[in-house]
């Protein structure tokens, strides 16, 4: 897996909910396990599904109640879906779905530009967020 910690400036869950929306251009699906405050200042992002129990203990290992990814469905007939929101639960961290696509696209968004450093033309063509993915 590969994520990010970044530390905000904002307090709460819900307003960083708030911001994410603006961001990706659409609702977000947050799951309340842990408390509104955002612990440290800092929350976990991992880009498109990161519903993986690893990254889910390490993140609780770093003190971290905020973790933002793309694939978020509580899903009963899915194991790892299950096990991911279990986790969560018992480590007390908020969950904050905002599809695979609005995760990931970012990141290719910032190769194109790199690219075009590069003196290599690309670009990058938009799509519509599944939101069936939170």
């Amino acid at each position: 897996m590969c994520g990010v910690v970044a530390k905000t400036d904002i307090k709460t869950v819900k307003n960083l909910k708030k911001r994410i929306e603006k961001v990706v251009n659409h609702n977000v699906r947050l799951y309340s396990y842990g408390t509104n405050e955002i612990k440290n200042k800092k929350f976990a992002i991992i880009a498109g599904g990161g519903n993986s129990p690893e990254e889910i203990s390490n993140i609780a290992e770093l003190g971290i109640n905020t973790f933002i990814t793309g694939v978020t469905k509580l899903d009963k007939n899915y194991l790892p879906s299950v096990k991911a929101h279990s986790l969560l639960k018992k480590f007390r961290i908020n969950l904050i779905g905002a599809t695979h696509y609005s995760t990931e696209k970012f990141a290719c968004i910032a190769i194109c530009k790199y690219f075009e450093r590069l003196g290599l033309p690309s670009e990058f063509i938009e799509d519509k967020p599944l939101l069936a993915d939170m």
